[in-house]
């Protein structure tokens, strides 16, 4: 039986933290948007640092499934939205993609019911 109130979802605002975390852990994130790539089929990419400037661009090749890109994606549905510059909280989870095996923190929309939540992205003020 799994008990809601004794889950806990760990705060990572240092990127160095995700190097232990993994595949399939869900974390609540800090991150500064950097950069925002629109290409994406299943929605946009966001590039960003943490607390002490650390870009997600420099961190692939030290998680538990280093990325064959150099880089850990923030996958957001289109729903999502958010500003350069800005920072933010987010629910994500730690999953490989198939076909193409890329590892990536994604946003995790779903309570522990699996239910689907409206709003998993905060702005922080």
């Amino acid at each position: 039986m799994v008990l809601p109130s004794i889950i806990e979802i760990k705060l990572i605002d240092d990127f160095t933290d995700l190097y232990n975390i993994e595949v399939g852990t869900i974390v609540i994130l800090m991150f500064t948007v950097t950069d925002i790539d629109t290409r994406s089929i299943g929605g946009y990419e966001v590039f960003a640092e943490d607390v002490n400037g650390l870009s997600s661009t420099e961190i692939s090749q030290y998680m538990s499934v280093p990325s064959q890109t150099n880089y850990i994606f923030y996958t957001f549905p289109s729903a999502e939205s958010v500003i350069l510059g800005e920072t933010y909280l987010g629910k994500f989870i730690y999953q490989v993609n198939e076909p193409n095996q890329i590892p990536q923190l994604s946003v995790y929309s779903y309570n522990i019911n699996g239910d689907l939540l409206e709003q998993v992205i905060y702005k922080v003020e």
